[in-house]
């Protein structure tokens, strides 16, 4: 065995871990492997104006520099039967600038569709689907 393997994670914002659940398999050549499976969700909450400034994400004009806006990231990591690290499949939050235009693209959409320009009091998309389904309008 060779010397262990840091986890590429990155250091801002915090991490849920999902799940860790056991992985038995046949490998092509007959043996059995046993392996864990962990996956995480990385999140980071930070003001549209700490987002321009301190990490460079493009981050819509029109979204008021107060405004807190919430990041994603995650992945999965696959360990040996000797707790090694095997692979890592992951969508890091803000690690180079492919990770920060695809942030800055998600708030670009999130904002054109409608999701972040709500009022904080109004109900949710979901909630509202459902109270009109039942004949209750929201007031705006």
């Amino acid at each position: 065995m060779g010397k262990p393997q840091a986890l590429n994670i990155g250091d801002i914002g915090y991490i849920e871990v999902q799940s860790v659940r056991p992985s038995t398999r046949i490998a092509p050549d007959g043996f059995v492997l046993r392996e864990t499976i962990a996956e995480y969700v990385q999140v980071l909450t930070v003001t549209a104006s700490e987002l321009r400034q301190d990490f460079k994400v493009e981050v819509p004009e029109a979204i008021e520099s107060w405004r807190p806006l919430r990041l994603l990231g995650g992945g999965t990591l696959i360990f040996d039967e000797y707790g090694q690290l095997k692979y890592q499949i992951a969508n890091h939050l803000l690690r180079d600038r492919g990770d920060r235009k695809r942030q800055g693209d998600r708030l670009a959409y999130l904002w054109k569709q409608g999701y972040l320009d709500r009022k904080v009091n109004k109900a949710s998309h979901f909630s509202a689907l459902h109270l009109a389904r039942n004949g209750v309008r929201e007031s705006n």
